[in-house]
């Protein structure tokens, strides 16, 4: 075997990452065709802040995939006006998912979710879930 054999095996393929991040989110959230909005369908009663803003911010990266929407980005206000949560307890929470390498900060207040890392959360719901 090759040493570059032996490297691919370290290789991520976004495709394919994008692939399962999709086939396990479909029991949990939609995305709006007309306003590429992020539609949670897992029970909220079951889903603490963390999983819901994580769900907002997935919701935002593949509306931003499909071109609904011009960013994956998302301020610390839409996040709490989306989801109706205060605004303190979105910063929190986000200051929570950031150390847990599951969200990224960009700038200054506008968050992504770490596509890479975003499986570890959905197992996480999933299993809040019953799924």
């Amino acid at each position: 075997m090759s040493e570059k054999e032996i490297l691919e095996k370290l290789l991520i393929d976004e495709k394919e990452t994008l692939r399962r991040l999709v086939e396990k989110s479909e029991k949990i959230l939609r995305i709006d065709k007309e306003t590429g909005d992020t539609v949670i369908i897992a029970p909220r009663s079951k889903l603490t802040d963390r999983h819901l803003i994580s769900i907002v911010l997935l919701g935002r990266y593949f509306s931003n995939k499909l071109n609904l929407v011009p960013s994956e980005l998302m301020t610390t206000d839409e996040i709490a006006q989306k989801l109706n949560i205060k605004k303190e307890v979105v910063s929190a929470r986000l200051s929570d998912l950031k150390r847990e390498r599951i969200v990224e900060m960009v700038s200054r207040g506008e968050y992504r979710i770490s596509y890479a890392n975003a499986e570890t959360m959905l197992a996480e719901i999933h299993e809040k879930i019953g799924e």
